[in-house]
């Protein structure tokens, strides 16, 4: 990142877009003075507020000055229960007690979290989660709010909820600094967009002139249009061997259930996109699957083989999943390290190791990374990486929580493009968990879409999205 100026007025809506590893996050933990506080780093140039010194003023008073959402929501919550998430940063800065209880009241209904206050934050959605983090900041009434990636894991009703929040702060006098992919959404209510690309400003101004300019084509910001078209390699082979067979599947965390009554069958090979609203049980069916979480009753059966009857060498073998948070998985300082850790699970002579991993680097385009520690890569790279560390055990099934969150165009079209090959020469079946309802008709074969923990419909992309856009206006696509 290098001789970026900029000024921000007083209840301005400003958008920071830019391609994955374009300096997005990096910029606004320097505005917040996250860096270099927290996070050492050589930084040239200030960062002024009101005519202060960002780095100059103490830091409870900075945190009712400028604060941020991060774009990893598990980063910032450190309690068990909702309500006290958002009141344990209250009672550290000595808020009365009266004045924390309206402000709770204020952030549960501005967020649409008021379910949620009494369950336990461990136990939540990743979107819940962020807007549990958002709740937690507000709480604090900054004057500056900075949003990284906040419609990143959100359903699309709760995407329209925090377009209107911003709306309303705005409207307060509150400033507000968003980074975004999804910059289509935004159009309404953005003042002004800054484009970054390789640490530097290309773009500074009206978002609707940048929307119909060619520059998101260039640099591959995310539009339907950059998304749109690529990849979707359909088999014309009629479907006949059960690879995955879901039946009367319920889970419950303690006595709440969850997943009630699940059933579905997906086939060899087969791309199946999982929809639904935030808190549906997606990702909870997905570790089912995955032999991670076990069922209450009902059983998951992956080439005929009950999963959750096997041990976790031969489970390993059928299924992987990667998390939503893909940092979850990387343990390594190195790309090849982190790949070479499953191999070295698997008892392989040396030889045949190093073949196998070079087979994957190769597979999935990492050979340029494989000496990078793979925490210092961007999402999107992360993502691919906890991919390459599950085929080391050469899996049956793919289940991918979330794989095109936080993702710009070029990174969607990455991602389906490895998906591609790993189907075409492993025939491995993929299961993707997303909120990305327009990607549908782009690479799906077939959508489950969730409601509530019930299965609401399995079928065709054409089918789901007629399904979808008569259903009420969360799905609303």
């Amino acid at each position: 990142m290098k001789n970026i100026t900029l000024k921000v007025s007083k209840g301005e809506v400003l958008v920071i877009a830019g391609p994955t590893g374009s300096g997005k996050s990096t910029l606004c933990y320097i505005l917040c003075g996250i860096i270099p506080k927290f996070i050492p780093a050589k930084v040239y140039g200030k960062v002024y507020i009101n005519g202060r010194d960002v780095n100059e003023i103490p830091q409870q008073q900075l945190l009712t000055t400028i604060n941020a959402l991060l774009q990893d929501p598990e980063a910032q919550l450190a309690l068990f229960s909702v309500s006290e998430e958002i009141m344990f940063p209250l009672e550290n800065l000595g808020i009365p007690r009266d004045e924390a209880d309206k402000r709770l009241k204020w952030v549960v209904d501005l967020t649409y979290i008021r379910h949620l206050l009494s369950k336990y934050v461990n136990n939540l959605s990743y979107g819940e989660k962020q807007r549990v983090a958002l709740a937690s900041v507000l709480a604090l009434k900054p004057k500056i709010l900075i949003l990284d990636e906040p419609l990143a894991h959100q359903d699309y009703l709760a995407r329209k909820r925090i377009i209107t929040l911003i709306d309303k702060l705005r409207e307060e006098g509150i400033t507000i600094i968003v980074t975004e992919h999804r910059i289509l959404d935004l159009v309404k209510i953005a003042d002004r967009v800054v484009v970054l690309s390789n640490g530097e400003v290309i773009y500074e101004g009206d978002i609707e002139k940048l929307v119909k300019s060619n520059i998101p084509t260039k640099i591959g910001l995310r539009t339907l249009e950059v998304c749109s078209g690529y990849n979707k390699v359909k088999k014309e082979q009629v479907r006949s061997k059960i690879a995955i067979k879901v039946h009367d599947l319920s889970y419950a965390y303690g006595s709440r259930e969850v997943l009630h009554g699940i059933s579905f069958e997906v086939y060899e090979g087969e791309k199946v996109f999982i929809v639904g609203p935030n808190g549906s049980g997606k990702s909870t069916l997905g570790m089912c699957i995955a032999g991670i979480l076990t069922p209450k009753r009902g059983y998951v059966k992956i080439m005929s083989r009950d999963v959750h009857k096997l041990n976790w060498k031969e489970r390993v073998k059928l299924v992987g999943y990667v998390f939503q948070n893909p940092d979850l998985m990387l343990t390594s300082d190195s790309v090849s390290e982190e790949i070479r850790y499953g191999l070295n699970n698997l008892g392989l002579k040396r030889e045949e190791l190093d073949k196998r991993l070079n087979s994957i680097l190769n597979l999935l385009g990492l050979e340029t990374l494989k000496d990078r520690d793979p925490h210092m890569l961007s999402r999107g790279e992360r993502m691919i990486v906890a991919i390459a560390s599950l085929l080391a055990f050469n899996p049956r099934v793919l289940v991918l929580d979330e794989p095109f969150s936080g993702q710009d165009g070029n990174g969607v079209r990455r991602i389906f493009s490895i998906l591609n090959k790993i189907i075409s020469k492993l025939n491995t079946t993929v299961l993707i968990i997303t909120h990305d309802i327009d990607l549908i008709n782009v690479y799906a074969d077939r959508v489950i879409a969730l409601n509530s923990g019930y299965l609401l419909f399995k079928g065709t992309p054409e089918r789901a999205l007629e399904y979808l856009r008569r259903l009420n206006h969360e799905w609303d696509i």
